[in-house]
């Protein structure tokens, strides 16, 4: 998602020619839905990575991945990036 965020970004800069606050309005127009929906994929998987004590840094939940992996993988491939 940085990737794409970074590249989006630079691109409705570029393509905003020098308007910093229109390219800002187009970059979360484009990025909203694709933000949403990864965050919703975190929401749903947090408790998995908590820190305990008994996991203090929080890596436990990686030996066990579940189906948000597949949700994970196809949120952040499935956007359209934009030919800048």
């Amino acid at each position: 998602m940085a990737l794409t965020g970074a590249y989006v970004l630079a691109g409705e800069l570029h393509a905003a020619d020098g308007d910093h606050e229109a390219a800002y309005q187009a970059y979360e127009q484009r990025l909203r839905e694709h933000v949403t929906v990864n965050q919703a994929i975190l929401e749903r998987t947090r408790d998995r990575f908590e820190v305990t004590e008994a996991d203090p840094e929080g890596m436990e939940g990686f030996d066990r991945p579940g189906v948000e992996v597949h949700e994970a993988f196809r949120a952040a491939t499935v956007f359209d990036l934009v030919d800048y």
